[in-house]
């Protein structure tokens, strides 16, 4: 994908010590870490498996370590089932619940499939248990932004997996989703509980939005030099906005 070998390995070390040290790397982003702290502990205990199982045995297509979760995800789902969380409004606590559901439906299914050793349909299936699992932890965050969740969610593996291990693809595929995701944010999506500063928000939502699109170039031109550059600057954007608003 690089120019020359040495441009290569410099990208390869670049991103191995500079992303890797970053607070967004951290998980301070992920919003099963933020629900974690937020005293919603089942979360915590089930993203100790979840961690491990995507952020590496997932990318390595490590399928002995993908198949050895699912019983896990199982057991520790019961504790997440078992929750519940007081939320302000009934239409938060029945999102909550829609989207609990649809993720033990899920972790059924990839346990299952674990059971059955059934490696491809456990590597097809982790994406979609990961997203679940953060989405369901979403709902539970004070300032509800879920439009915000899925592009955090998806920078995360951009920088956290496809950058380090040069997966040309894996950049191409995710860039296409985040830009999508930033390109369908409107001020609508901002959520009741930032609206007195809605005009910040936005402005900063429009920075996030321009720096994605740039990405989205240099996937077209194949200049992933630069666009290193600009995950960088995404990230930063990223961490500022939790920091700020979150």
């Amino acid at each position: 994908m690089m120019k020359t070998v040495s441009m290569l390995i410099g990208l390869l070390l670049f991103g191995a010590l500079a992303f890797a040290a970053s607070p967004l790397h951290k998980e301070a982003g992920c919003p099963a870490h933020r629900a974690a702290e937020a005293g919603h502990t089942p979360f915590e205990t089930f993203h100790e498996v979840m961690a491990p199982a995507w952020h590496v045995a997932w990318p390595e297509k490590d399928y002995d370590a993908l198949m050895a979760v699912g019983p896990k995800f199982k057991e520790h789902m019961k504790a997440i089932m078992a929750m519940n969380p007081e939320l302000k409004t009934t239409a938060r606590k029945k999102e909550f619940v829609k989207a609990r559901t649809e993720f033990a439906q899920l972790v059924n299914e990839y346990a299952a499939a674990c059971e059955s050793r059934n490696k491809d349909k456990v590597y097809e299936l982790m994406p979609a248990v990961h997203d679940a699992f953060e989405h369901t932890a979403s709902c539970l965050l004070p300032v509800h932004f879920p439009q915000l969740n899925g592009i955090i969610i998806t920078a995360n593996l951009i920088i956290e997996s496809h950058l380090p291990r040069n997966n040309e693809d894996g950049i191409i595929g995710s860039t296409e989703t985040l830009s999508a995701r930033c390109e369908a944010l409107s001020e609508n999506d901002i959520p009741e509980e930032l609206s007195e500063v809605k005009d910040k928000v936005w402005t900063d939502l429009q920075s996030i939005r321009a720096t994605v699109a740039e990405m989205k170039k240099c996937c077209d031109t194949k200049d992933m030099d630069q666009y290193g550059v600009h995950a960088q600057k995404l990230e930063s954007q990223l961490n500022a906005f939790l920091e700020a608003y979150i």
